[in-house]
């Protein structure tokens, strides 16, 4: 739901491959975000049609065997293998045999794999699907980069599912080569807009939204679909399957990267570098510039991941660290929020409650003047000081509904 864009123009390309030559869709986008559910559509309509359709996924756990994606595809169009210059992709060993091919061979092995793909593709064309193409061993990159100018003469379509790249040389270089072929297109697909994320909850729920709670999803998961299913699916908040992905990208970091993610987390809105820190780029999916010199989470469901997995004392060491380093970019209403959530600061916890009151008073935002000093008496044990709180609360509240209002009176 919410992608008939995006598939319109896969069915474009796919029907192009069949009768106008071979083509390539890149799909680039954060996790979550449907990339494998648009080359699931695609597959689907194009074995609908008659079309072979195969999959090859690069499982994002690390070292990848040389040659993983096509030893997949390989397998998958020529089970015997009888061509010798492809026996190194297939077998138990087929991984290590293809660790040792030397150049020469490594070069037939290339020219086969690009035949077994165009003869595959002859009779009714051919959906080839490279999924999590951002995980792919550094072999199978330079293999796609030899396949892609031959693909136009070929009637396959080739769909490439991956992350955001930019930091990646082996991956940037591979894609630039594909990218000189007449048939490259590539999708960015968006987050969910409010009418699909509408549809989203009345499919899981039953029930139709208000569009305050749509605003608030959209909100809080950028129309990101796996966060949306997860906030809906989960009575834990935030849902397990964010917290798990969230913690598993945290735990790829460098120490110094997790500390500002840290800090970040605990601040609650976007901050300058200089308050956090630069984050590497390995932390760009969860994280981004905001602003020149700013960064802030990705989503407000990455933030309130990686606040939930703090320990309570890493929190308060943090809210502390963060009002005392940052005391002139806050405003007094956050240093009180901080210093509230610190250990052993009641004093500017109090301070800046009070100032808090001050700062909401001269605004005029006077209900929030009003809370401010709420918890300003719940600090105080002094009887002068919980009166001279008390006759400013007063104050606000004649300014608010009136002299000899119910509110009023029941101040007095």
């Amino acid at each position: 739901m919410g992608r008939e864009r995006e598939l319109a123009l896969l069915d474009e390309v796919l029907a192009a491959a069949r009768d106008l030559g071979g083509r390539f869709v890149a799909v680039v986008g954060e996790a979550g975000i449907g990339k494998t559910s648009l080359a699931r559509a695609v597959g689907a309509r194009a074995a609908a049609a008659g079309t072979p359709v195969v999959w090859a996924r690069c499982p994002d756990i690390g070292q990848m065997p040389p040659f993983w994606l096509w030893t997949q595809v390989v397998r998958a169009l020529s089970p015997g293998a009888a061509e010798p210059a492809l026996a190194g992709f297939t077998g138990p060993l087929a991984a290590d045999r293809a660790d040792r091919l030397d150049p020469a061979a490594r070069f037939r092995a290339y020219d086969a794999v690009a035949a077994l793909v165009h003869t595959a593709a002859a009779p009714a064309g051919l959906v080839l699907v490279l999924d999590d193409l951002h995980a792919a061993d550094p072999d199978s990159l330079l293999l796609l980069r030899y396949l892609a100018p031959a693909l136009p003469a070929s009637r396959a379509l080739v769909v490439a599912t991956l992350r955001p790249y930019e930091h990646d040389p082996d991956l940037v270089a591979a894609l630039a080569d594909v990218a000189r072929s007449p048939g490259h297109r590539r999708l960015h697909p968006a987050g969910l807009g409010p009418d699909a994320v509408a549809e989203l909850v009345r499919e899981h729920t039953g029930a139709a939204p208000s569009a305050a709670a749509v605003d608030r999803l959209v909100t809080r998961t950028g129309g990101n679909p796996f966060f949306l299913t997860e906030l809906l699916t989960s009575p834990d908040d935030p849902p397990p399957g964010v917290r798990d992905t969230v913690r598993r990208r945290l735990h790829a970091l460098d120490e110094a990267t997790r500390d500002c993610l840290d800090l970040l987390s605990v601040a609650g809105r976007d901050l300058d570098i200089a308050v956090v820190g630069v984050p590497s780029p390995a932390a760009d999916h969860l994280v981004t510039e905001t602003a020149p010199g700013v960064v802030g989470f990705r989503h407000p469901l990455f933030a309130e991941a990686t606040y939930a997995d703090l320990s309570p004392t890493r929190r308060a060491a943090l809210h502390a660290r963060l009002a005392d380093t940052a005391r002139d970019l806050l405003t007094p209403a956050e240093l009180a929020h901080h210093y509230g959530r610190a250990r052993d600061r009641r004093a500017d916890h109090l301070r800046w409650t009070l100032e808090a009151a001050e700062d909401a008073t001269r605004r005029l935002a006077l209900t929030d003047a009003l809370a401010h000093l709420d918890r300003a008496a719940a600090l105080l044990t002094d009887p002068a000081e919980q009166l001279a709180v008390h006759l400013r609360r007063t104050s606000l509240l004649q300014i608010t509904v009136g002299i000899g209002s119910d509110a009023v009176a029941e101040a007095d």
